[in-house]
């Protein structure tokens, strides 16, 4: 019998009993899920004895597990990131970090950037393995080539602190800039604290979907619309140009970008207007 996960955790919204990870655990290796199935079976195993019933059964499929992890983390680092991070904020506070340990390091060897970063802030902390600032100085420095934002702060932070690493101000405010180029927050407040200029294109807070037209709808019609639009300093979308593939989706797409929410363009530290921003609104029936 295949058990669906979203009826098991149904069934415990808020919290999962120790007696029921098995069958959680279960539920995604039915649906091919092995890096979450491998870790509530961890979860489970750590807080049972062998003589609980499903713990031969648990550490079997376990095993199983563990021998499909590298394979299937190189083709899908994301879910494995994922279930890294779900394993280690569940399994922190008992000290039982392997597992996540074991899908970050498979994740960041796949070029997964956001693994590296959780890989680098587990050497830095000691979760896991012993305390390595150097692994972890590098690991941060690999995810943010790869443009995870949060790498960049963290070394930003480091290197501004003297923490892990020689003070170097100079280094600090380049990872700033970096982090605030690659849409954080966070860098962008350090170089306004810092008194340091910096500069980024406008960028999205919030997109808004358009409504399908009715009679696009009715008539099975389906197309885009290529638009062309400004920014204000404030952040507000004006004169809109669209070309669409059906007029039938123009109002609508216009409508549609209307909503959306900008940050505004920023040159050395002072917003302004942006013009001749693009996008692409899609009408796609399911």
């Amino acid at each position: 019998m295949v058990i669906e996960t979203s009826q098991v955790l149904g069934h415990f919204p808020e919290t999962i009993k120790p007696k029921n990870l098995y069958y959680v655990g279960l539920a995604y290796f039915h649906e091919n899920q092995p890096a979450m199935a491998t870790s509530f079976f961890n979860r489970f195993l750590s807080i049972n004895q062998p003589t609980t019933k499903n713990y031969q059964s648990a550490s079997s499929l376990l095993q199983q597990l563990k021998q499909q992890l590298p394979d299937y983390c190189l083709e899908n680092s994301k879910a494995c990131t994922q279930a890294a991070t779900f394993d280690f904020l569940r399994n922190k506070d008992k000290g039982d970090l392997n597992i996540a340990l074991l899908l970050n390091q498979y994740s960041c060897e796949a070029g997964n950037a956001k693994a590296c970063f959780s890989l680098g802030f587990m050497h830095e902390n000691g979760f896991a393995v012993e305390k390595n600032p150097a692994v972890a100085i590098s690991l941060y420095t690999e995810s943010c080539n790869k443009k995870y934002a949060r790498a960049c702060e963290q070394l930003g932070n480091l290197y501004q602190s003297g923490e892990l690493v020689e003070s170097d101000l100079d280094k600090a405010i380049s990872y700033y800039r970096l982090d605030c180029q690659y849409k954080k927050a966070g860098g962008c407040e350090q170089l306004k604290k810092l008194d340091v200029k910096y500069s980024h294109k406008a960028r999205p807070i919030s997109r808004f979907p358009p409504i399908y037209p009715i009679r696009a709808m009715m008539n099975e019609t389906q197309g885009s619309c290529k638009m062309l639009f400004d920014v204000s300093d404030k952040g507000k979308v004006h004169n809109i140009r669209a070309t669409c593939t059906n007029k039938v989706f123009l109002r609508n797409a216009k409508a549609s970008l209307r909503k959306w929410k900008y940050e505004p363009k920023v040159v050395d530290g002072i917003a302004t207007a942006s013009t001749d921003r693009t996008t692409k609104i899609a009408f796609k029936l399911n």
